[in-house]
């Protein structure tokens, strides 16, 4: 290529050596030649000419298993995709977010380079620009499978059930081995309450998951609540790399290392948590449970002890406190913790019954589960450090708060006119 302007099949070559650095995960590598390549077709312009014969298909014929790009202009698209790829794995998004949208200007009609974007947009919680590039990948591609995965995703994502259901039907339908389809599919009909359906859509995913640790964390949660932990432990065990960390699941599978009687592994997973605050206050509870049942008495006081730091106010805590000191035959601070969770308790009891008063004023909500909920939240307050007098004064607003956990758990197009009245101030 010295001495003259490449040629869009020199181009090609370069493009494809980069490709091969990226697939040999060799990716520092790959920017580099990506870049490269970016950096000499900005400098090179092709003719009308040489457009139109690349369009036509020119006289050459691809190698086997390299496709032959229409224009300069599709290479270049195809090399920003290509480093979106590399950044993102990287963790550097907004590189990725940035090359992902100059692709699209370079390809308007790229269906691949609008999914790609569409899933950074819903990624970052801005579903409405993210419907409107998967709508716009199946206005290039209608049959696109991974356009109407992407919109069951934001569909999912705003409580819109029904919606997520049939685009998940369509892209099963086009690719039945799109597993993130059948993921959402699985999780939409639990959220529904249609757990028998969400178990038997969710079985084939047992072979291979979704590349997404949300979605895999929400399936290993249905098949721990369906009383199969195996599958759960199965499916969380990548959480143990640092690459692939994901603090909601490491409660989940703590949980089913419990359920299935393998407490060291519990309590191992329970350390590998990085929660913070109330957030470790669930990961505390199930360490004590680990302890507990290896018969560990002083690592089990060591834990109590500081789930009741983290939690002054939870009546339970200080009660299993008290038990533990009691088998440890430390009595009268057992009874101290005994009488603490009496008094707490008493607290909690005059806090439900004024729930089932104030529930009365809501309307088309199921009247237990608000209470249940509300009286939950006053304590998960409580467990912050609240005051108890304080969350009490508070407490019509909490129960508002409440109402708005039920609505996040419904299906928002099958909501009543009625409800439209509960004020959305505060989200979970």
């Amino acid at each position: 290529m010295r001495g003259k302007a490449p040629s869009i099949r020199d181009l090609e070559a370069l493009y494809y050596h980069a490709v091969s650095a990226a697939q040999e995960e060799r990716t520092d590598e790959a920017i580099r030649r990506f870049n490269s390549l970016r950096r000499m077709m900005a400098r090179r312009r092709f003719s009308a000419m040489e457009e139109r014969a690349r369009a036509g298909g020119g006289r050459s014929a691809a190698r086997p298993g390299r496709r032959r790009f229409r224009s300069h202009r599709t290479l270049a698209a195809a090399c920003r995709m290509n480093l979106a790829t590399c950044y993102a794995e990287k963790g550097m998004l907004k590189e990725a977010t940035a090359h992902l949208e100059a692709a699209l200007k370079m390809d308007p009609h790229n269906c691949e380079a609008a999914c790609q974007l569409g899933y950074a947009y819903e990624r970052s919680g801005e579903s409405a620009k993210a419907i409107q590039l998967f709508n716009a990948a199946l206005r290039s591609v209608p049959d696109c499978a991974e356009a109407h995965a992407g919109l069951s995703r934001c569909h999912l994502a705003g409580g819109q059930y029904t919606q997520a259901m049939r685009e998940c039907e369509t892209a099963l339908r086009l690719s039945p081995h799109c597993c993130s389809a059948r993921a959402d599919l699985a999780i939409a009909l639990r959220r529904r309450g249609r757990m028998e359906e969400a178990l038997r859509i969710a079985e084939p995913l047992r072979e291979g998951l979704p590349d997404d640790p949300v979605r895999v964390h929400e399936l290993a949660d249905l098949w721990l609540a369906a009383d199969q932990p195996e599958n759960a432990v199965q499916a969380l065990e990548w959480i143990r790399t640092p690459d692939t960390y994901y603090e909601p699941a490491v409660k989940t599978l703590a949980e089913a290392y419990v359920a299935l009687g393998e407490y060291e592994r519990a309590v191992e997973t329970c350390a590998t948590s990085r929660a913070t605050g109330a957030g470790r206050i669930p990961i505390l509870d199930l360490m004590l449970i680990a302890w507990e049942r290896l018969g560990d008495l002083p690592n089990a006081l060591a834990c109590a002890t500081e789930l009741v730091q983290a939690a002054p106010l939870d009546a339970h805590a200080h009660f299993r406190l008290g038990t533990i000191l009691q088998r440890v035959g430390d009595f009268k601070n057992a009874m101290a913790r005994h009488a603490m969770a009496m008094e707490l308790a008493a607290v909690n009891d005059a806090v439900r019954e004024s729930a089932e008063e104030a529930v009365e004023t809501l309307d088309a909500i199921q009247l237990q589960q608000i209470v249940a909920l509300a009286s939950a939240n006053v304590v998960f307050r409580a467990k912050l450090g609240r005051d108890v007098e304080a969350t009490l004064r508070e407490y019509d607003f909490r129960l508002t708060d409440a109402a708005i956990g039920m609505l996040d758990s419904m299906d928002m197009d099958d909501l009543a006119p009625a409800s439209g009245h509960v004020d959305r101030r505060m989200s979970h």
